[in-house]
């Protein structure tokens, strides 16, 4: 049977010094090549195999992850957010994940970024290992352990009932539930189960997992779905064959809600289906023999009810390996840690981007900051979430740098504007060079000595100030830049690199001042549009 055990580098090693020895052996007895011919056909395969898997090592050895060098497109196919908001959203979760017996060393973007790259497709290891560079077993372990942080730390965001944050939205959510034509006045949520297939499991657990409704092995949650979108409360796992008022009983809800859904001294309450016993916190469909009202109140609640259901298909759609039940092994991986981070990932996008229960009920999300429970910072300039960004923009890999803090502080201090994309900013200064013909100042630039850069259509535009630098095309996100020697006992280039460059061959200007010869091209990366030159 063939396997990719069997077919690994290091079994391949061995029998090309295997099949090296027989041939040594039979040259050595006098065999022609005929004889050895099978012997030389394998060594050859081997010689193959192992060129080609160290040729792989090598590329993903050169390999170095960088967000800066994907598009939105691309950034939202691989990882469900735009390169701005992995950054920001690595530096809100404040993920630190630590790896004291295998020494890695893994930025908490490039966590982060693992994280989503692996819920977003039921995808595997070594299709992975190109992407970020790291081989297999590094991406598994990295990817669990930054679960395994952030789950222990954000984790009671879904397993609690945050009765402060429910009360600050709860009058927005009663009138959004109104106007969508529910006959309820004070519902704030919908709540409903959901089954997650899983592949068959062994030891004692197939009769538990079997769910006779759906004929397939599975486990299940229940959640309670608010109108902006938001999977609020998340309890499970819990064997796929249990009722959905089983897990009601189980979660401890009929003992909570009495008390977290009085609002304004009145009694606000969920809506289930018919599956749900009535309680004044919770209401459901109408079932039996109906009167023609009983059938037009349950008309008006079936639309809006059934909100909660979209609720589970945009996790499902946004984590897609959470939907492939080969994945999901019960006695092989935290199935159920899989699912609750895949419900935190959706509620973090739809602060960001919202979505179909959102725009149906047309209630804005709250931001990171308010789901999160974090405090908003004295300065911020702007509104993290909902399709927002940091105001004063420091862009996402910049927050990973021990300093961020202070250029965040500097930028805030001192923006400069942009035409092309006013949320753009630059606040870095260098010394100017001297001997530098003039160029054409531009109106909306601020400072003489500062270059204002941004990106559109694909290239780099600059507007040289009494520094002799510009900046040509730009290729799949990386920048390429003219650097030139110092002058005046300043070396601008220590401003922004710790290693020295080489130095460039001569300038020369036109009228216009622009550089018209050759120049030596260093490389740096694009971040968040504008050139980090600046």
């Amino acid at each position: 049977m063939v396997s990719i055990e069997g077919n690994r580098l290091s079994l391949w090693r061995s029998r090309r010094r295997v099949y090296g020895n027989v041939l040594l052996a039979g040259h050595a007895m006098g065999l022609s090549r005929c004889d050895l011919a099978i012997v030389v056909r394998r060594y050859r395969r081997a010689q193959l195999e192992v060129a080609l898997s160290l040729e792989r090592r090598r590329r993903i050895e050169a390999t170095t992850f960088n967000l800066n060098t994907f598009s939105s497109q691309q950034s939202l196919s691989l990882f469900r957010f735009q390169p701005a908001h992995v950054g920001q959203l690595a530096s809100l979760l404040d993920i630190d994940v630590p790896f004291p017996r295998t020494r890695l060393r893994v930025d908490p973007v490039e966590c982060f970024c693992i994280v989503l790259r692996r819920l977003a497709s039921p995808c595997q290891w070594m299709d992975l290992e190109e992407l970020f560079g790291r081989s297999g077993s590094a991406l598994c372990t990295v990817f669990h352990a930054t679960v395994q942080v952030v789950m222990a730390r954000w984790g009671s965001l879904l397993s609690e009932w945050r009765v402060d944050f429910l009360r600050e939205r709860a009058v927005t959510y009663v009138q959004k539930i109104l106007d969508s034509g529910a006959y309820l006045d004070r519902c704030v949520g919908f709540i409903d189960g959901t089954t997650i297939f899983i592949a068959r499991p062994g030891g004692g657990y197939q009769h538990a997992c079997y769910s006779g409704h759906k004929r397939e092995h599975a486990i299940k949650f229940q959640s309670v779905l608010t109108p902006d979108g938001l999977l609020f409360n998340l309890f499970g796992p819990w064997e796929g064959r249990r009722h959905d008022m089983t897990l009601f009983h189980e979660s401890g809800l009929d003992d909570i809600l009495p008390d977290a859904l009085i609002i304004n001294g009145e009694q606000h309450y969920l809506y289930g289906d018919a599956a749900y016993v009535i309680r004044p916190w919770l209401q459901a469909a109408f079932c039996g023999l109906l009167t023609p009202e009983q059938e037009a109140c349950n008309e008006t609640m079936k639309v809006p009810r059934a909100a909660v259901e979209w609720g589970f298909k945009d996790v499902k759609q946004v984590c897609s390996m959470l939907e492939f039940p080969r994945k999901m092994k019960v006695r092989e991986g935290p199935v159920g840690q899989l699912y609750r981070m895949g419900v935190l990932v959706w509620n973090l996008r739809c602060c960001a981007c919202g979505g179909a229960s959102a725009t149906f009920f047309k209630c804005q999300p709250p931001t990171w900051k308010e789901y999160l429970g974090i405090a908003p910072e004295e300065g911020d300039g702007g509104v993290d979430g909902g399709g927002a960004a940091f105001g004063g923009i420091i862009h996402a890999s910049q927050r990973t740098h021990p300093s961020w803090k202070h250029r965040k502080t500097a930028t805030a201090a001192r923006p400069t504007q942009n035409r092309w994309r006013p949320w753009l900013s630059s606040a870095r200064v260098f010394p100017p060079v001297a001997g530098a013909p003039p160029a054409v100042v531009d109106r909306e630039r601020r400072c003489s000595d500062t270059i204002s850069v941004a990106v559109r259509g694909g290239a780099c535009r600059c507007v040289p100030m009494d520094v002799e630098r510009c900046c040509t095309r730009v290729r799949r996100g990386v920048c390429r830049c003219v650097s030139v020697a110092t002058s005046g006992g300043h070396d601008w280039r220590e401003h922004v690199f710790s290693r020295p460059w080489p130095e460039p061959r001569r300038l020369e200007w036109t009228g216009s001042g622009v550089v018209a010869t050759r120049f030596r091209l260093l490389c740096v990366v694009v971040r968040a549009g504008a050139c980090p030159w600046m």
